[in-house]
């Protein structure tokens, strides 16, 4: 199904790989850049070259925008042609007269299982362009500031398996947050469909105790899994500023000696922030992939 999809748009596939993979790579030519721009400022050269470089970095700034609004515009075109091409051949199999027709059923796969493969298959250069600027990155990253280099990955990495970690803590929280406001959906049902045996019964105030601890314990499960979310929402924000805090704290001697400089700081900083999306590329890429797959086997495509 992919090969397929890809050899009969292959022009858009190749035009939004290139846009993404452009507006990446002018982002690492950006920080590159304010290497230069911030070691003027250190050495206290202000004459023509300063603001050729601030120059540059704007255009380079305004280039990766650029890129990323027009490649904006040719993927969402890329999705509509997939999806339609898709559905298509659902119609197809639909107005077969020996096959089974199920108008619900056709309604889901025709709206949110083209969907999901729409989405997959589309997003798929701008992932791809955004793990390879990422390791191209790293690796410049690695090269040039080896030191600096090693200590901000192995920051991230641990925060990373810190966000991993208590993302199966939130997975467990939600369980139990779905479990508790199904209980407390069946309380609720079985004491309205019961109103008249409570009232007779005269009971309405022992029921209305359990059902008010039904909803206190829903209400903590609840409350748990949203600061742990906001928790992590907060800690993926500020993955980058973490790992830029230990490469500061980790380069004071070098700094001091002046083999690292202000502009070195600024180079590794951008670079960063160009490899942090490596893990969110990988992740999405994952999600999406499963839906495709189980969007494949619903409708029986391979």
């Amino acid at each position: 199904m992919l090969k397929k999809n890809i050899k009969k748009f292959p022009a858009l596939y190749t035009l939004t790989a290139l846009l993404a993979l452009a507006g990446e790579f002018v982002m690492i030519i950006g920080g590159y850049l304010a290497k230069f721009i911030f070691g003027c400022f250190e050495e206290r050269l202000y004459d023509y070259r300063i603001f050729l470089l601030i120059f540059f970095y704007f255009i380079s700034s305004f280039s990766s925008s650029l890129f990323s609004q027009i490649n904006t515009y040719f993927t969402t075109d890329l999705k509509l042609k997939l999806e339609n091409n898709i559905r298509k051949w659902l119609l197809k199999e639909a107005f077969i007269p020996t096959k089974e027709f199920n108008e619900q059923a056709c309604f889901d796969k025709f709206k949110y299982d083209c969907e999901d493969i729409g989405n997959f298959l589309s997003s798929l250069p701008l992932e791809i362009a955004d793990i390879a600027a990422g390791l191209t990155a790293a690796a410049i990253v690695l090269i040039m500031y080896t030191k600096a280099a090693i200590v901000g990955l192995t920051v991230c990495s641990f925060v990373l398996c810190l966000i991993l970690l208590f993302k199966k803590l939130l997975f467990t929280l939600e369980k139990r947050r779905k479990s508790a406001v199904y209980e407390n959906f069946n309380k609720t049902s079985q004491i309205i469909s019961c109103t008249y045996f409570i009232k007779a019964s005269n009971c309405i105030e022992e029921i209305l105790k359990d059902l008010e601890r039904c909803e206190s314990a829903k209400n903590k499960k609840i409350v748990a899994q949203n600061v742990l979310k906001f928790f992590l929402n907060t800690l993926s924000f500020n993955l980058i500023f973490i790992a830029v805090s230990f490469v500061l704290l980790f380069s004071y001697d070098d700094f001091v000696s002046g083999t690292f400089t202000v502009g070195d700081f600024a180079m590794v900083d951008f670079s960063f922030w160009t490899v942090n999306t490596v893990p969110s590329a990988i992740s999405n890429t994952i999600e999406k992939y499963s839906r495709y797959k189980t969007s494949l086997k619903r409708l029986n495509l391979k």
